[in-house]
């Protein structure tokens, strides 16, 4: 289901600038109000944001959102890793018609995003918990 909905350049300069250049920490997508474009709608860098808890509290309530975030941790073999994972946030308490046109627009961002290595699908702010994201990256992690 393509809702017509294209990624911004801004949202392709700005995924590129954390995954190449590491000059962000996440990045929170949103769709503009005409419904026309995926856009930026937070990134902060690393030293603007020391945990990740406080970057979940970002997501909001009852609105989709996509979320890139530079996921840093110990790997179990020993050694800092990072990941980016993309987060596919549709709170239960979300518009079903926000819900479809997320869904919808899903395919046109995820194209756009080369070099994701962790993707979690969340509907409630459990299914973002450090601990479950974690698990994730340290999956095919030596």
């Amino acid at each position: 289901m393509a809702t017509g909905v294209r990624v911004s350049s801004e949202s392709i300069e700005a995924y590129q600038n954390i995954k190449l250049g590491k000059k962000q920490k996440y990045i929170v997508f949103c769709v503009n109000d005409s419904k026309t474009e995926i856009i930026v709608d937070k990134a902060l860098s690393g030293k603007q944001i020391e945990k990740y808890n406080d970057f979940v509290d970002l997501l909001p309530q009852k609105e989709p959102r996509w979320a890139v975030y530079d996921f840093q941790f110990e790997a179990d073999g020993g050694g800092q890793r990072n990941k980016l994972v993309l987060i596919k946030w549709v709170p239960d308490d979300a518009g079903i018609r926000p819900k479809m046109l997320y869904a919808g627009s899903n395919d046109e961002l995820r194209k756009s995003l080369d070099g994701i290595a962790v993707e979690v699908q969340a509907t409630d702010y459990d299914e973002v918990a450090y601990e479950i994201v974690l698990a994730k990256a340290k999956q095919g992690t030596r």
